[in-house]
């Protein structure tokens, strides 16, 4: 069994890296993304700007990827994705354990996600995220430390 290797901080991934792994994911999404921004433009803003947890393989292999910018006051999750060969091997729980890890000085973590994505919101309200407002399409969740 492969090694997870877990890496955090900015600018860990390329900008290519993170394109291709952003485009996959919007394309297993129904281009959730692409339909309310470009996808290069998403990554480039990713690449800038958010911090990364990645779980890679120990032959580097992109396992899965959490981008989340630090608001001063929160983090805003603004993506978390698995590729699709590694889902259903809690990659998603063990990103987010290693956010949670890291959360200090913060008062919550902000994040929206899609109202169908049943899978996701109880992964978040197991971690004690609450759903605080929704729309036809997306709620948006809170963790409140």
């Amino acid at each position: 069994m492969n090694k997870k290797i877990i890496k955090t901080g900015f600018k860990i991934l390329s900008e290519q890296e993170i394109y291709r792994f952003v485009l996959a994911i919007d394309i297993d999404i129904n281009n959730d993304i692409s339909s309310r921004i470009s996808v290069r433009e998403y990554s480039e803003k990713l690449f800038n700007n958010a911090k990364v947890i990645a779980i890679l393989s120990n032959s580097d292999e992109l396992e899965g990827c959490l981008f989340y910018y630090d608001n001063n006051e929160f983090w805003y999750l603004t993506l978390i994705g698995v590729n699709k060969s590694q889902r259903g091997k809690d990659i998603s729980k063990k990103l987010m354990i290693t956010l949670h890890k890291q959360f200090k000085n913060k008062t919550k973590i902000i994040l929206e996600v899609r109202n169908d994505n049943f899978q996701a919101i109880s992964l978040y309200k197991s971690f004690g995220y609450k759903i605080v407002s929704s729309d036809d399409s997306h709620s948006k969740m809170e963790f409140i430390l």
